[in-house]
Parts: structure tokens; sequence; C-alpha cells
């Protein structure tokens, strides 16, 4: 795929060059010229398609960016050098074989080091302004995650807090290892972006295992999870805050309330995740949800564009359905 568009890049310079010479000799002359002629100037156009890779690594390994001293710039300077000794070889050889020109190899390759060097700082530029925009999104995540971690560990520790005010210590003991548990899992600094579906539902399993302490018997759970999307990949993360606005907007504001509902699907190209409670649901017309439906939702557009979404809505028979849809990925 990266050759094909490395092709098709320096595909339009090359024949544009090769038709206009052809267009000006027919202008000029009234004839045109030997298609051989046209060899030359296509040769050194594409000479860039194994190029740019290597100028691209270059870019990488001495990022122009951040410093620019000569241990820097030398690389890039010894490339256009090799890439200009490059193009005058090709472009004399084919003008030899095919033209039947003869060409100057080392005026060509002088005359063509400033028009090399434009061309390696444009690749590079391109490069810098791609990497700069992925460290962009790459800086909100982690930002909107990180106001996410305290958002879930506030409820958590309310959730304890209730417990000890109801004297049920031994709930709040297991609340508190569960919770040990996966703050120990969730605040690891190697801890991946994305996880597998099947990751994320046994995270949610042991959060919802906290919240059915302190819920006792009403808080019921159930799964509905399609066999072909455990191992589909998702932003970690993703699934506790929709379980969590279930049990605090759905369950926490009826006594009658106590059913939450996960289910996924696989829809072509796309996974779907939908977390569905019993409770009043939302109002009409609201899509809001909080913090944690906010950042879920601001989370997938950053990482899969607009068309990644996550939405909420009011259920047929009551309650409210919260529904994430993005790219399905095999792990």
């Amino acid at each position: 795929m990266r050759t094909r568009t490395l092709i098709a890049l320096w595909s339009v310079p090359a024949w544009y060059t090769a038709l206009n010479d052809q267009m000006t000799a027919l202008l000029a002359g009234g004839h045109l010229l030997p298609w051989g002629r046209m060899i030359p100037p296509l040769a050194e156009w594409y000479l860039w398609v194994p190029v740019t890779p290597i100028i691209l690594r270059l870019a990488a390994r001495f990022p122009i960016a951040q410093r620019r001293t000569w241990r820097i710039i030398a690389p890039h300077a010894l490339g256009v050098v090799m890439i200009s000794v490059l193009r005058g070889a090709l472009y004399t050889s084919t003008s030899v074989v095919f033209a039947h020109g003869n060409p100057p190899l080392w005026g060509t390759i002088i005359f063509y080091v400033p028009f090399a060097a434009a061309i390696y700082g444009v690749i590079v530029a391109i490069d810098n302004t791609a990497r700069l925009q992925t460290q962009l999104a790459r800086a909100e995540l982690v930002a909107l995650r990180a106001n996410l971690q305290p958002h879930f560990l506030f409820n958590a520790l309310h959730s304890v807090g209730a417990l000890v005010r109801a004297r049920d210590d031994d709930g709040a003991i297991r609340v508190i290892t569960e919770l040990g548990d996966l703050l120990r899992v969730q605040l690891r600094r190697d801890a991946p972006d994305e996880v597998t579906l099947g990751d994320e539902i046994a995270f949610v399993e042991r959060y919802l295992a906290i919240e059915q302490v302190r819920f006792r018997d009403r808080l019921k759970v159930q799964w509905a999870i399609a066999a072909d999307t455990t191992a589909a990949m998702v932003p970690r993360l993703l699934l506790q805050p929709l379980a969590e606005n279930a049990i605090r907007h759905g369950i926490g504001r009826s006594s009658s309330a106590g059913l939450v509902s996960i289910a996924s699907v696989r829809h072509g190209d796309w996974l779907e995740i939908t977390v569905a409670d019993d409770g009043p649901g939302p109002a009409e017309n609201s899509d809001a949800g909080g913090l944690g439906l906010a950042t879920a939702r601001a989370r997938l557009r950053h990482i899969y564009g607009p068309t990644a979404e996550v939405t909420l809505s009011r259920a047929e028979s009551g309650g409210a359905i919260a529904r994430a849809r993005l790219p399905y990925r095999h792990a």
C-alpha cells in the first residue's frame, strides 16, 4: 500500500514533465519528440519512489525540528548529495540509451543539487507536520484519560464511603480490595491505549463487582457479547464510563430499577457496543450523560475520526441506551 501511494504521488510530476516537453515541442516545431526522450524525465521523478522512505527514516532518526546542529544537518545534507548523484547517473544513462543524448554527468549532478534539496525539504516538512499532529492527538487523548481516572476513582471512593456509613465493614473491605486491583491495572505506566474488548469486559466486571457490593441484590447485570467481537480492539476505559452512567443515572435514580444490559455486535466493518438500563431514562432530546460519556465520545473522535460516536437515547421500553460505534479492528 505504501509503495503504491508513493508511485501515485510521484507519477503526477513525472508525467506532467514528460507531456509538457511533448507539448512544447509540438507548439514550437509542429512535431512530437521521439518517445525515448520521455524516459529520462520519467526516470528521474520515479527515483523518488524508493528514496522517499529513506528520507522519512532519516527525518525520524535526525529530527530537524528539534535541533539544528551539524550532527543533525550533516546526514540530511549527505542525503541530498547522494540523491543528486543517483539522479545524475540515472538521467545520464537513460539519456544515452533511450534519447541518444550525451549530457555531462557532473554538470547534471551539480545542477540538480538545489532542486533535490527543495524536494527533500518538502518531504521532511510534510513528515514533521504529520508527526506533530500525531503527537498532539496523543497528548489530547492522555489529557482526556487523565480527566477520566480521577472521576472513576472519586466514584469508587464514594461507594466505599456509603458502605462505611452503612456500617458494612465487610463490603467496604471488598470494595477497597477490588479497587486496589483495578487501580494497579489502570495506573500502569506501560498500559496500552487500546485493548481487546475481552480485556475491557474483564475490567468492567471487576468494576461492577464493586457496585454490586454497594447496591446488593438491586443490581443485576446481563451480558450479550457476540463471540466475534471479543478480539476487537477498543480504547482502554471505553466500556466502564458507559456502565457507570447506566448505574449512576439509571439504577441510582430509581428504587425499582436494577438491570444493566451490556451487549456487543459486529456490523461489517463496524463494532457496536450498547449499555442499557431500566431506569427513568434521559430527558427527551437529551444526549448528555456527564463527564464519562463526554470523555468517551471525545476519545473515539480523536482516535477514529468523526464517524465514530457515542450516543445516549431513551429506550422504547423505558430506560436509557448508551451506544458506542467504532471501526472494527481485530487484535
